[in-house]
């Protein structure tokens, strides 16, 4: 049985995992075993699992940067068979598409997708809709510039 390798980044898609599983695994489980146990010394164990004011960060505070830096890390290695194409119009399609599914899918965390109430609506407020914003340019720039970078 002759397998072809895999093309993706495992690396990011391992690094992808951890981000997840420590949004929604851990921040989740983390919380409620803190108020369970009630003791001083988990307390300040699960401080790294909360924001902080703007005096400093925790470990929490950099899920959403790492998030945007996993969507541009993928981008050369997804679009870089796109760059010499003269005809983008699918691709571009498929970009506006996956900014309007981040989109949409921000507001359904947001709560407020079918609420057409102006003071609830938050135009930009979470790491999706950022995550679009971002990807929306970055695509745009990479598919369009002809920047070398020697490092």
């Amino acid at each position: 049985m002759n397998k072809t390798p895999s093309k993706r980044l495992e690396s990011l898609d391992i690094l992808r995992g951890f981000d997840l599983f420590f949004l929604v695994a851990i921040g989740n489980l983390i919380h409620p075993l803190a108020a369970a146990i009630d003791s001083d010394w988990f307390n300040q164990l699960t401080g790294g699992f909360k924001h902080v004011p703007w005096e400093g960060f925790s470990p929490w505070d950099l899920i959403m940067p790492l998030f945007m830096f996993m969507a541009g890390a993928f981008m050369p290695f997804a679009l870089s068979r796109y760059k010499t194409d003269s005809n983008k119009k699918r691709l571009y399609f498929r970009i506006i598409k996956r900014v309007l599914l981040l989109w949409i899918f921000g507001m359904m965390c947001q709560g407020n997708l079918l609420t057409f109430k102006f003071e609830s609506f938050h135009f930009y407020s979470n790491t999706l809709q950022a995550i679009a914003i971002g990807y929306l340019g970055s695509a745009l720039l990479f598919l369009n510039s002809d920047l070398k970078y020697n490092c």
